[in-house]
């Protein structure tokens, strides 16, 4: 928001901007070790589906201009 208020945290960048190299490099290194697993992705919601998760929508700022206001 442009008053600095925060709706919403997509990822907690702010919890990881102060990691060491060190620490960030055993992160990646972990996740790196880990086998890859093989499951269904469940895709794309129907019209009548409602999603289990929280699903959000990135607008550009210029296409958000130009959409009407809420109700």
């Amino acid at each position: 928001m442009p008053n600095g208020r925060k709706l919403f945290v997509v990822m907690p960048w702010p919890d990881y901007a102060h990691l060491s190299s060190e620490d960030a490099e055993a992160i990646a290194a972990y996740l790196n070790s880990l086998a890859p697993i093989k499951n269904a992705v469940p895709g794309p919601f129907g019209p009548t589906e409602v999603p289990s998760t929280l699903v959000s929508v990135i607008v550009p700022g210029g296409v958000y201009a130009k959409m009407p206001a809420p109700k």
